[in-house]
């Protein structure tokens, strides 16, 4: 008898434990939580949070639009108007956002400083940015999909308040054009 309490006590436990896990969140429920369907906010396209739960919505306005906890829209940073503001990615205090071209005829990556609104240049060449993922190390890399390129590597030192701005690419294709 003891030798069969332990497994049947442990899969009661999973039977009736998922149940009780299951019921913490509504799973495939759609709410709305901010509209965005305004001239400065519209087509929003690329979404990041900062660790207080602050989220940045950037579309195909130029701008990136700042969105409270409640859903409300705090405040507008304009980062090229005309622009289709693809991917974001927040680090320290910084949006690093994919920023094409309005007609998609070439982009480049932007840092946007959240706290004043400066937009900074940091990289610039590219054929159209998707979207981005930071490593463990501080490297940071983008997707370059119109040239047929799956990936670009920024080597970005993120690890201090002034980054030394090293750039290196590089691509699936043989002949790959690094203009940065």
């Amino acid at each position: 008898m003891r030798r069969w309490s332990i497994p049947v006590f442990a899969a009661l436990m999973l039977v009736f434990g998922q149940t009780a896990l299951a019921a913490t969140f509504r799973q495939g429920v759609v709410q709305n939580f901010a509209d965005l369907a305004t001239a400065s906010c519209h087509n929003p396209e690329g979404i990041t949070a900062d660790a207080g739960g602050t989220l940045y919505a950037a579309g195909l306005s130029g701008n990136i639009c700042v969105v409270d906890g409640a859903g409300q829209v705090t405040r507008v940073i304009t980062v090229a108007a005309g622009h289709a503001l693809l991917g974001e990615l927040f680090v320290d205090g910084q949006i690093y956002v994919a920023d094409n071209n309005g007609d998609f005829s070439g982009a480049r990556v932007d840092r946007v400083n959240v706290a004043t609104g400066a937009v900074t240049v940091v990289a610039s060449g590219f054929a159209n940015t998707n979207a981005f993922e930071r490593d463990g190390n501080g490297t940071l890399y983008v997707s370059d999909s119109a040239v047929k390129v799956v990936i670009r590597k920024l080597g970005f030192e993120f690890l201090s308040a002034a980054p030394d701005w090293k750039v290196a690419a590089f691509s699936t294709e043989r002949n790959s054009d690094s203009r940065w």
